[in-house]
């Protein structure tokens, strides 16, 4: 169990530290709105899941890494177990739905011209918590910890050890509920009396299960549908980030941003670290790439063409790097051709303002 005190512990640290760092940046109402819409979000999905594992899904494997630290203990030591290992999970979600949102700020902030794009946003979130997934399940599946059953494509032989569902998964599952809080919280639709409204949105997917059924159409044509209508929304729905209140030149501010990029940059590095020198799986650290050159991308000094440099080399000279594509797609559109589709520039309305 010494390993689920250690997790929980971790999680709930970056908790702390991405609270601080939101309240610092956001203020004090986006912030707690954020992680308290999170936590009911995750914790009903990881709770469920708990309890009701999909059929598609075969644990036998993530069952036995809990027992390695429970082999012989009693059920109450099991529970306990159990109840960190559900904790760590959802804390550990949490802090990922922020850190998508933090690095895709991070990166917006270097795309001066549609910086303050609420679809551009949402994207890169999106996409930066498939990253994380694609590198946790391209562990998952090599290791043996857990495999998926059904869900095959042809996608999935490019990737690494896993299958392209579960990535498509994260993707949505981010989406879903960053799109209901943007906006719900930071466009004019805050204040329509309707806004509670887009909490449909993260429910989509039960309601189309419980009426359509659990086929593969019913998902790919919700999926479809979902994106479709979110688009229009975002479209004409701009973001402001610009606030009243102005703390990221403050010392307190930069000090915490910087532990908040450490602390990212640490944990890859302790991930590359293990998979070589513990798993002996070196080439378990393709599968961190991708979300490499997102980070690399929301670090300003480090210019754009020098990374994109970088991941054309990559890209023929190992194998599986093919996944390297999407980032490399994603900023150019960004960067180069989304500035001369939107020329015009809107005006945003104010986020923090006297009804708050």
């Amino acid at each position: 169990m010494f390993i689920f005190v250690i997790l929980s512990i971790i999680t709930a640290s970056l908790i702390i530290l991405a609270y601080i760092h939101s309240y610092l940046r956001y203020g004090f109402r986006l912030t707690f709105n954020f992680f308290l819409f999170s936590f009911l979000y995750v914790s009903k999905w990881v709770i469920k899941n708990s309890a009701n594992i999909p059929a598609m899904f075969k644990t036998a494997q993530q069952i036995k890494i809990l027992e390695l630290s429970m082999c012989g203990k009693s059920i109450f030591y099991k529970s306990i177990a159990n109840y960190l290992y559900t904790i760590s999970t959802i804390l550990g979600w949490i802090f990922l739905l922020y850190v998508s949102w933090y690095l895709a700020g991070r990166i917006m902030q270097r795309l001066s011209s549609i910086k303050d794009r609420l679809f551009p946003t949402l994207l890169l979130s999106g996409l930066i918590v498939s990253c994380i997934v694609y590198i946790v399940e391209a562990m998952a599946g090599v290791l043996g910890w857990w495999n998926w059953t059904v869900f095959c494509s042809q996608i999935d032989k490019f990737l690494i050890g896993c299958p392209f569902h579960p990535i498509r998964k994260g993707f949505y599952f981010s989406i879903y509920f960053l799109a209901a809080y943007f906006l719900i919280e930071c466009t004019k639709f805050r204040r329509a009396n309707w806004k509670a409204m887009f909490f449909i949105i993260p429910f989509i997917h039960i309601f189309c299960i419980s009426i359509f059924g659990p086929s593969e159409l019913v998902r790919l044509i919700e999926h479809i549908v979902s994106l479709v209508v979110l688009v229009i929304l975002v479209l004409f729905s701009p973001l402001d980030f610009d606030f009243s209140f102005d703390n990221t030149k403050s010392r307190k501010f930069q000090m915490i941003d910087n532990t908040m990029l450490l602390m990212i940059l640490v944990i890859l590095l302790i991930l590359a670290v293990v998979n070589i020198t513990v798993f002996k799986q070196a080439f378990l650290n393709l599968a961190i790439l991708p979300f490499v050159f997102f980070l690399f991308f929301s670090i300003k000094f480090i210019p754009v063409y020098i990374i994109l440099a970088c991941a054309l080399i990559l890209i023929p000279l190992l194998k599986n790097t093919y996944s390297l594509f999407v980032p490399l797609v994603v900023i150019l559109i960004l960067r180069y051709l989304m500035p001369r589709i939107n020329k015009k520039k809107i005006k945003y309305c104010p986020i923090e303002d006297n009804d708050t």
